[in-house]
This record gives C-alpha cells, sequence and structure tokens, in this order.
C-alpha cells in the first residue's frame, strides 16, 4: 500500500523539531489569550451557570444522559465536550487555592483557555503528521501545518472556550485518518480497536462525527496506488464505522435529548439555502479578509471565494498536466463532505456560519494547495509559504483582540453582521448591564433596535422586560417574560422575575406558582427557596411553609430563626382555629 510515490525522508528528531515548531508557534500566537475574559458567547453557561454540574466528578457518567446546555429537551449530545468543562473545574480549583496563597489575582479562566491552546496545538501536530504521509514531502507539509496553526480563520476554534468542539473533534479525526492509513499499510486487531475508540471519541464530541469515517474512508480510498487490496481491507475500517455509529446511537436515544431533524424535504432545502457557504468558507480559507466573531451568510460577500476558486483553478489549470487528479478529487471530497454539516443546520438551532467549523475542511484545503505545490519548485513554493505564514499570523494576531471581552466581542459581531439581531441585543444588554462603564442609554437603543429587527429573537423579551423592571413597570416587564417563557420554558430566571411582579401586582397566589416552577428546575436557589418559604406564611400556608422548611434543610439551605418562630406560630394559630371550629 502506498499514498506517496517521492517521500522525502527527514530523521526522526528532525521530525520532532518540527512538531516542537509548531507547538512553538501556536504558543507564540495565543499565549496573551490566557488572560482574556468571558465573551458572553456560551461560555459564561459552560463554566459559571452549570459550576455545580461541573464541580461534581461523579457526573461523568451523567454527561453520557442529558444535553449539553440542560438537562433535557436540547438537541446538542457532546458528553466528551461536558468532560473537558469538568476536568477544567478541578483544575481550577486547584489552581486558584494555589494562587490564593500566592497572593495573585490572576484570570480565573486562564484553565480554560490553556486547554483550548493545548487542544489546538496537539491538532496542528496532527495536520503536520498526516499530510507529511499524505504528500510525502516533510518541509512542505511542515510549511503548511505551521499555516494551519496560525490560520486566521481558526482563531475563534482557540480564543473562544466553547470552539473547543471542533478542535476535539478535529484530534479524533486526523488521530482516526492516521490510524487508518497505518491499517491499510499493515491490518491489526490493535489498530482496529483504536479505530472504534476514536470514532466514538468523536461522536460523543460532536454530532457532525458521523460523518468522520465516510470521508476518510472515501478520501484514503481515492488516494490509494493499490485499489483491490485498499477495497478489500476497508471492509473491517466500514464495519467499525457502522458499529460505532449503532453505539452512539443507542446511548443518544437514552438520553434526555431532541431527536435530531431527519427530514429529508427539510434538510435538503436548508443545504440549497445555505450552498453559498462553500464559497465562503473557501474565500475566509485562502483569502481571509472578511472574518466575523458572530459571521452570517447575508452579512458574507462571495468575493473573497469567487477570488479564491479563480486562483485556484488558474493553479490547476498550470499544472493539469503533471497532477494526481485523484488526489485532488480526495481534497476536494474531504473539503466538502467535512463542510457539509455547517449547510443542514436548521435556522432555529443555529443562523450562524461560525468560522471554527473550518477546522477538519480546512485540512483538505491544504492537501489541494499542497498538491499544487508539488508542482513548482521547492524554492519558490517555500517563499510563498513563508510568506504566506507572516501575513496569516499578523491577520490573527490581530483577531485575537475581539475576544479580549465581551464589550470587544459584541462591538465586533454588530460591526461585521449588522444583519444579526442577537449581536445588537447581546451589544445592547453588555452596554446597560457594564458595571464598570455602563452605557444604559446606548444600551437601550440597541435593546430597541434588535426588538424591531426581530421581536421574536430567543432572550430579546427577557432583556426588553428588564427595561420595564428597571422602571417599576411590572406589568409590561411580565408581559414581555411571559413572551420569553413561550420559548425558553425551562429558564429559571424568568420564573423569579415573574414571581416578583406577580408579587408588586399584589397576585400572591401566581407569585407562588412562579416560584415554585423556579425551583422544580433550580431546587438549589436559596433566594427563590426563601421567597417561597415566606409566601407561603403570608397566604396563611403555614403547613406548606413547614414542608418547604424541611426541604430547604434537606438541601442544606439554611431556614432563619425567626421564620422558624413564625412557621411555629402560624401552626399555632391555624391549629387553634381548627380547634374552635370543631367544637362549634
Amino acid at each position: 500500500m502506498a499514498f506517496t510515490t517521492a517521500y522525502s525522508q527527514w530523521t526522526r528528531w528532525q521530525r520532532a523539531l518540527a512538531c516542537a515548531a509548531i507547538a512553538g508557534a501556536g504558543m507564540l500566537l495565543y499565549w496573551h489569550t490566557l488572560d482574556y475574559g468571558y465573551t458572553d458567547l456560551d461560555d459564561l453557561i459552560f463554566i459559571r451557570e452549570r459550576e455545580s454540574f461541573n464541580r461534581d466528578g461523579a457526573n461523568l457518567w451523567r454527561a453520557f444522559g442529558r444535553g449539553v446546555f440542560v438537562d433535557s429537551g436540547d438537541t446538542y449530545y457532546r458528553p466528551l465536550l461536558l468532560w473537558t468543562f469538568i476536568a477544567d473545574r478541578h483544575r481550577e480549583g486547584r489552581l486558584r487555592e494555589t494562587l490564593h496563597r500566592e497572593g495573585s489575582a490572576r484570570d480565573e479562566l486562564r484553565t480554560y483557555r490553556l486547554t483550548n491552546l493545548a487542544f489546538h496545538v496537539i491538532g496542528s501536530v496532527l495536520v503536520f503528521l498526516l499530510l507529511r504521509q499524505l504528500l510525502g514531502r516533510d518541509m512542505l507539509a511542515w510549511l503548511l501545518g505551521l499555516l494551519y496553526t496560525v490560520h486566521p480563520a481558526l482563531v475563534q476554534a482557540v480564543a473562544w472556550i466553547p470552539g473547543r468542539n471542533d478542535t476535539m473533534l478535529g484530534i479524533a479525526t486526523l488521530l482516526y485518518a492516521l490510524a487508518l492509513l497505518h491499517w491499510l499499510r499493515r491490518p491489526s486487531w490493535w489498530n482496529a480497536a483504536l479505530q472504534l475508540l476514536l470514532l466514538l471519541v468523536a461522536m460523543f464530541t460532536k454530532e457532525t462525527a458521523l460523518i468522520v469515517g465516510p470521508t476518510v474512508l472515501g478520501t484514503l480510498a481515492l488516494v490509494s496506488e493499490q485499489e483491490q487490496r485498499t477495497l478489500t481491507r476497508l471492509v473491517v475500517p466500514v464495519g467499525i464505522w457502522i458499529a460505532s455509529s449503532v453505539l452512539w446511537a443507542l446511548l443518544r436515544s437514552h438520553a434526555t435529548v431532541e431527536p435530531l431533524p431527519s427530514d429529508p424535504v427539510l434538510l435538503l432545502g436548508i443545504f440549497l439555502e445555505r450552498l453559498p457557504l462553500y464559497v465562503q468558507y473557501l474565500g475566509k480559507s485562502i483569502l481571509p479578509v472578511e472574518l466575523s466573531v458572530f459571521p452570517r451568510m447575508e452579512d458574507t460577500s462571495l468575493l473573497p471565494g469567487i477570488v479564491a476558486l479563480g486562483l485556484l483553478g488558474i493553479a490547476l489549470w498550470l499544472t493539469r498536466t503533471t497532477l494526481s487528479w485523484r488526489a485532488v478529487g480526495a481534497a476536494a471530497l474531504w473539503y466538502v463532505l467535512f463542510l457539509l454539516p455547517a449547510l443542514i443546520v436548521p435556522r432555529e438551532i443555529n443562523q450562524e456560519a461560525y468560522e471554527h467549523r473550518l477546522y477538519l475542511p480546512l485540512v483538505g484545503v491544504l492537501w489541494l494547495i499542497g498538491q499544487i505545490a508539488l508542482r513548482f519548485r521547492d524554492r519558490h513554493v517555500r517563499t510563498a509559504l513563508a510568506i504566506g505564514i507572516a501575513v496569516f499570523g499578523g491577520i490573527a494576531w490581530q483577531r485575537t483582540e475581539s475576544f479580549r471581552d465581551r464589550i470587544r466581542f459584541w462591538e465586533e459581531a454588530v460591526r461585521t453582521s449588522p444583519h444579526s439581531a442577537y449581536a445588537r441585543m447581546m451589544l445592547g444588554a453588555r452596554y446597560y448591564l457594564d458595571k464598570i462603564n455602563p452605557r444604559k442609554v446606548e444600551g437601550e437603543r440597541l435593546l430597541w433596535e434588535a426588538y424591531r429587527m426581530d421581536s421574536t429573537q430567543k432572550y430579546i423579551n427577557y432583556y426588553i422586560g428588564n427595561l420595564y423592571w428597571d422602571r417599576n413597570d411590572f406589568v409590561r416587564a411580565a408581559e414581555h417574560y411571559r413572551r420569553e417563557v413561550a420559548k425558553i420554558p425551562r429558564w429559571p430566571e424568568l420564573y423569579f422575575r415573574l414571581a416578583r411582579c406577580m408579587f408588586e401586582e399584589k397576585k400572591l397566589d401566581s407569585a407562588r406558582l412562579y416560584l415554585e416552577r423556579q425551583i422544580a428546575l433550580d431546587p438549589d436557589d436559596q433566594q427563590a427557596n426563601h421567597n417561597l418559604l415566606l409566601l407561603y406564611l403570608d397566604l396563611g400556608r403555614p403547613q406548606d411553609a413547614k414542608r418547604q422548611a424541611e426541604r430547604m434543610q434537606e438541601r442544606g439551605i439554611a431556614v432563619p430563626e425567626g421564620v422558624r418562630l413564625r412557621i411555629t406560630q402560624a401552626r399555632a394559630t391555624s391549629n387553634a382555629a381548627a380547634s374552635a371550629a370543631d367544637h362549634r
């Protein structure tokens, strides 16, 4: 079995130094991001809102039975992503204790960001190791690996903490491709077991991994020089992919998550609507000039992608007589198939065309560039790639600034995606709520602009309700909170605010119902538990107050002594009244 005809052999030490250089380039580019703050795009949810979940190591196994964002009703099933946040929370706890003893005030997100950087460094090294086998040139593969490491379109995968999902998927997929190459040369049972493990890791990291098996198997079969032998040896890997897919589907079916969209007509319609993304993503791969932290298809130009297609077309034409067209087809297939899941995401799940989704498709683009580069003089290729690495690295360095904090992130989102009501809403809320430099007037203006753009946008009625809340207009605030509850029925904060609105309107029984719903969703919320306890007393329900106090004690929530006395007195009064009624 052979995939290359001319292989430039570096020594083991040279390859180790090449890997170290790639790792060093990644750390040099991204080390300063370790002190960045939150972007408020999912990172706060994973790190702080889910802290009680992350703190309990037993949840490593419970992660396989729930969604990634909420316990039930979620579409995303990514237990291994949850594992990384559990691991980071435990590492963070030890680090914070050490730093506290040392008197340091280092950013609490450093642990989480270091994990992102480590994943990217590993992924970049694996890209080099895979390309050196596919292209047969160590130097060329190394330069392409460096280009991948500093590519501006991958900044979001590193500088945005939830972007690790795609680096994790990339690592598992690249390792699987390397294992499959080894299998095709020398099959063994340990290799088959490794393939199964890597496919399961990929699938439990992100749903799109279902396409990893067919894509890698198909592309490697295309570039094989011994077709009959390759097809024979692919029988076992195909069976392994089927087995891993069935096992993943069985475990997912027992989790409390929603089924994935499967209507072929619906998916085809979404695919056709989002077909221009192939051109847009290609433009960002070769000419990264219109990058965004919150990209949308309607706000992204097709021009860079058209230019990129033209440049590739010219290069392929100039080298047409010496190219391996099967390798070209394999590289194109890698790009097309790994990008396919991004083109069939329903709008109600996600409308953005995030750039970190290029983490795997970009490998196909570099593989194609490498095939073309083999037909030119080494000196010219090295010079061109060295310039590209320097330019791309400079662009990537500048792009990291957009992830420094929540304000810069959402300012960049609004600037680059003016049609996004969500981006405008998030920036408005950040301005309005900023405790250091509040800009309430500008924040309120942005929130109303977002509301006029799309009044059904998720969270918008919550923020508009908060505007009325701050003016003590609890009637209008409640109207908007109810609209939000219709979209997000499992958000405890909404029920807390609705309860307060009902209390201010003297509708105590309605306030009780909302607090009971909140505690059912978040039983450990101390303020909600205390409020409900007092509300039972105000409503003259001492037995319910007694049961509530007992539940609070079971959860470790303190019941003030004065409230205990009120419960005792209320029960005594109630019992006396009942006894008097019996005597009458």
